[in-house]
């Protein structure tokens, strides 16, 4: 593979980061206000459900559904 196809492949994992992400794994939302600080007051665990190219779909607490998530909001 040549070296502009390397680049593009890492790039777009890179700006993808659903791929790191399975369903029934365990994540933590931390929404942009936190400004990625894991103990800020509003950060809530979840649990992925489903995915897609643009969301992460996560389960929160006793919620009955799931919500769509950004892939760089979770961690």
């Amino acid at each position: 593979m040549n070296t502009a196809m390397n680049i593009a492949n890492v790039f777009f994992l890179a700006m993808n980061k659903e791929h790191g992400f399975s369903i029934g794994e365990y994540v933590l939302y931390v929404p942009d206000h936190a400004e990625g600080a894991l103990t800020h007051k509003d950060v809530e665990p979840g649990i992925v459900t489903g995915k897609n190219r643009t969301y992460i779909f996560v389960r929160f607490g006793g919620d009955a559904s799931s919500k769509a998530c950004l892939p760089r909001q979770l961690y």
